[in-house]
């Protein structure tokens, strides 16, 4: 692969879709360091399966206040 994100910018249903596909432990995702979710909460569920899935990859929630 020629280019490996170290991050990762999601938002919430994203997220979700991701920590529930199929295909996810068919790829070598050991390059990828953080997930940062943004637009909203994630959900506790979805935070537990990427981390059961991806257990080297920190989730950060991004919250933009003024």
């Amino acid at each position: 692969m020629k280019f490996q994100p170290g991050t990762c910018l999601m938002y919430p249903f994203v997220a979700s879709w991701f920590a529930r596909c199929e295909e996810l432990d068919q790829h070598d995702l050991s390059f990828l360091k953080a997930i940062s979710i943004s637009g909203s909460v994630l959900d506790t569920t979805t935070a537990s399966l990427i981390n059961k899935r991806l257990p080297h990859v920190k989730i950060t929630q991004v919250s933009l206040t003024k």
